[in-house]
């Protein structure tokens, strides 16, 4: 069976839930969350998402990010994310909230991204899953900038407009 994601009303107001496919055919709104990985320099951890994955397969994103469970909050989503798909576990601060609205082929997408940040030391090991991640990189800010600016293609838009709503 497939998992039930949070599906919420226009204000971000939980109202039920559905699965991915579900959300995507009727224009759904729901909750998805951007886990923001810095180092003690401020670079920024980034993961290339897997070539299995249905959505910008072979994208550089945030640390980690996922959608909201069926029933879960931000804060509880947030940290679960961050464990399974690198294996950290660390205190996370909420940054703040955006809304993704746009068309892809068949997909109505809808997502409120909850961005949440954590400190880990640049030497951390990460136990990527490899059904979700393909790497792991630290990029310094100027570098990130610079390659999304060039080659914004190469990112998740989700994660460009949570880099430039937050860390500009």
């Amino acid at each position: 069976m497939a998992e039930k994601i949070q599906i919420v009303d226009e204000n971000d107001e939980p109202i039920g839930g559905s699965t991915r496919q579900e959300a995507w055919a009727n224009g759904s709104y729901y909750r998805l969350v951007q886990i923001v990985l810095r180092d003690e320099d401020g670079n920024f951890l980034l993961q290339k998402r897997s070539s299995l994955k249905a959505l910008f397969p072979n994208c550089w994103t945030n640390a980690a990010s996922g959608h909201v469970d069926e029933g879960e909050t931000y804060e509880i989503s947030a940290p679960r994310e961050l464990a399974e798909e690198i294996g950290v576990e660390v205190p996370l601060e909420f940054v703040g909230k955006f809304l993704v609205q746009k068309r892809m082929d068949d997909k109505i997408i809808n997502q409120f991204n909850g961005v949440f940040e954590g400190k880990v030391a640049h030497d951390t090991k990460f136990t990527i899953q490899p059904l979700e991640v393909s790497e792991v990189r630290w990029f310094t800010p100027e570098e990130l900038k610079e390659k999304i600016a060039t080659s914004p293609s190469e990112f998740t838009p989700a994660m460009v407009q949570a880099v430039n709503e937050f860390y500009q």
